[in-house]
């Protein structure tokens, strides 16, 4: 566990495989309400969501001076991710769902996806890789 949780991920992956899932999660909102995939509303979907994303890479950049390379930064992306997504989506004149209930649902399954799938990924990444070393104490 201790491995999961000190392995840093090359951030050359690490954006591509957020977008992906991001991308996926919207792709498969909008399947699962049949709203279709044309291109131009699709992009308009997703924009939030990805300006959520970057906003997290931005805030854990900000706090910790790192790149989000870490397995537990997939948390942060997440609830970063979503909040400021939801509050784009109504800046932009998108529905966030039906009422305050219609919003919790919206947010807990986002959340719930985003959770999932940007710690997963990384804790498969990291449980690959090789481990990272430690480095030895020698006796003075």
């Amino acid at each position: 566990m201790d491995r999961l949780l000190r392995t840093r991920i090359p951030v050359l992956w690490s954006f591509p495989l957020d977008l992906l899932f991001v991308v996926l999660f919207v792709v498969i909102g909008r399947r699962s309400h049949e709203n279709g995939y044309a291109l131009p509303d699709l992009l308009l979907a997703v924009l939030p969501f990805v300006i959520g994303l970057v906003a997290g890479w931005a805030v854990i950049r900000w706090l910790s001076g790192a790149w989000p390379q870490r397995v537990l930064h997939g948390i942060t992306l997440a609830v970063v991710t979503v909040a400021v997504g939801m509050i784009v989506r109504v800046l932009m004149g998108q529905s966030v769902g039906n009422g305050i209930v219609g919003l919790l649902a919206f947010m807990g399954v986002a959340l719930a996806f985003l959770i999932l799938f940007l710690v997963c990924w990384r804790a498969i990444v990291a449980y690959l890789l090789p481990a990272p070393r430690v480095p030895s104490r020698r006796a003075a």
